[in-house]
C-alpha cells in the first residue's frame, strides 16, 4: 500500500496494544478504500463486515475508537452501490481525522510515493492519495494538495473510440472528478470534504468500471500487514513522529523515551544487504544518541538526525515519501515545519526551501541536506532551549 499514517496516542494504559489496534483499524480502512477505486463495492463490504464482526476491545482509548468508526463500517457494508461504499470510505477517512483533531495527538503522515511516470492516471492517484492523507491526519495543506491536483488534471482515458458513447460519458465522469475536487478545495468544513473526497471515489469507480481501468482487483486480497518491511518501516516512522511532537513541546524524557524505543525494534526483516542495512545502522547510531540525550536541543538534533538518516536511505533506494509540486503548496496555510520536516524525510530541496519560507526563515532556506539542515531543524523547533 503506499501509505501508512502514525497515530500517537497520549499515555494509553497498554501502548502496544493500542498501536496494533490502531493498526487494524487503518488496515480495515485503507482495504476498504482500494476496493472501491477498484470498483469492487462487494470486497468492500466484506471487509467493512470482518471488521464489524471482530470483539469490542476492552481499552477504552479503542472502544473510543471503535465507536466512532462503526457508522462509516456500517455505511460501507450496507451499501448497495459501489458509489454508495465511496460514500462510507469518505466517512470514514473523516471519523478518522475528527478524532486526531480532538486528541491533538496525530500530526504525522507519510504522503504517498509519487508516480514513477507522468500519466495522467498516475497524476490521478496521486493527487486522490494526499487528499486521503490530508483526511486522516487533519492537514488542510495536504488535503488541498491533493484537491488542487484533482481539480486542474486531465483524467480523460486515452485510446477510446472516437465520437462515441463511452467516450462522451467517460469525459463527463472526469468534470464530475475536476468539479467535486474543486468543491472539496473551497470548504473549509473537514465533514464536507470528507463527504465530496467519498463522492469523488464513486465517481472514479464508476468510470474505472466503464472503461475497464484503473488498478483493477490484483492487490485486493493482499492488506498492508502482509508486507512486514513495509510495517516495520512504518513502525519506525510513528516512534520518531512521537520523538519529533516531545521535542517541540520540550518534553526530554518523553524524547529519550522514544529513542529507546527506537533502539527496541527488532532489526526489521528481508533487508538485502545494500543498500538498505547501512542506513538502518546509521538510523540507530542517531536513535543511541537521541536516547542519551543530555538537552532537549541535543534530542531534537537527534531526533533531525533520524530523521535525515531515513531520507538518506529513501533517496538511495528511490523509496520513501514524496513531496507534493511547489504550485500545489503554494498559499495553503502551515507555519513551514511540517515542509521542512518532510525535507528531512526525502532530502527534498524543495520542501526545505518552501517550509523554510513559510515559517519566515529565510536565512535557512538555503541549508544543504544532511547533518546541517537537521541542525537548522532543531534550532527552529527548540528557540528556546
Amino acid at each position: 500500500m503506499w501509505m501508512l499514517l502514525s497515530v500517537a496516542l497520549a499515555a494509553p494504559a497498554d501502548e502496544e496494544s493500542v498501536r496494533d489496534g490502531m493498526a487494524a483499524h487503518w488496515t480495515a480502512a485503507e482495504s476498504a478504500r482500494d476496493a472501491v477505486i477498484a470498483g469492487n463495492a462487494e470486497f468492500a463490504r466484506r471487509v467493512a463486515r470482518a471488521w464489524l464482526d471482530r470483539e469490542a476491545p476492552d481499552d477504552p482509548l479503542l472502544r473510543d475508537a471503535r465507536d466512532r468508526l462503526k457508522g462509516p463500517f456500517t455505511q460501507i457494508a450496507d451499501a448497495k452501490t459501489v458509489a454508495e461504499a465511496g460514500v462510507g470510505v469518505g466517512a470514514l477517512a473523516g471519523a478518522c481525522g475528527a478524532c486526531h483533531a480532538e486528541a491533538r495527538t496525530d500530526r504525522s503522515y507519510e504522503p504517498p510515493t509519487p508516480p514513477k511516470s507522468k500519466s495522467a492516471m498516475q497524476h490521478h492517484r496521486a493527487g486522490a492519495e494526499f487528499m486521503w492523507a490530508g483526511l486522516i491526519a487533519n492537514s488542510r495543506p495536504l488535503f488541498e494538495a491533493g484537491a488542487s491536483t484533482l481539480a486542474s488534471g486531465n483524467l480523460a482515458v486515452d485510446g477510446l473510440p472516437s465520437g462515441t458513447e463511452l467516450e462522451r460519458t467517460a469525459g463527463e465522469l472526469e468534470m464530475q472528478v475536476q468539479d467535486t475536487a474543486a468543491r472539496a478545495r473551497r470548504s473549509k468544513d473537514p465533514a464536507e470534504q470528507a463527504r465530496l473526497y467519498g463522492k469523488m471515489l464513486g465517481t472514479c469507480a464508476t468510470c474505472h468500471q466503464l472503461t475497464h481501468g484503473g488498478p483493477g482487483d490484483a492487490g485486493l486480497a493482499k492488506v498492508p500487514g502482509d508486507a512486514p518491511l513495509v510495517s516495520e518501516m512504518h513502525e519506525r516512522f510513528a516512534t520518531l513522529a512521537k520523538a519529533r511532537a516531545a521535542v517541540e513541546k520540550g518534553d526530554l524524557e518523553a524524547a529519550k523515551a522514544e529513542g529507546t524505543a527506537l533502539l527496541d525494534l527488532p532489526p526489521p526483516t528481508g533487508l538485502p544487504l545494500r543498500p538498505w542495512r547501512p542506513w538502518v545502522v546509521d538510523v540507530r547510531a542517531r536513535a543511541a544518541e537521541l536516547a542519551e540525550a543530555k538537552t532537549v536541543y541535543d534530542a531534537a538534533v537527534a531526533t533531525a538526525r533520524v530523521a535525515s538518516s531515513c531520507g538518506a536511505c529513501h533517496t538511495a533506494v528511490e523509496a520513501g515519501p514524496a513531496v507534493p509540486r511547489r504550485e500545489d503548496l503554494e498559499g495553503t496555510p502551515g507555519d513551514g515545519a511540517d515542509l521542512m520536516w518532510l525535507a528531512l524525510l526525502t532530502e527534498s530541496n524543495e520542501a526545505w526551501t518552501l517550509g523554510a519560507e513559510l515559517a519566515g526563515r529565510a536565512d535557512i532556506a538555503e541549508t544543504p541536506a544532511g547533518d546541517a539542515r537537521a541542525r537548522a531543524f532543531a534550532r527552529f523547533v527548540t528557540p528556546s532551549h
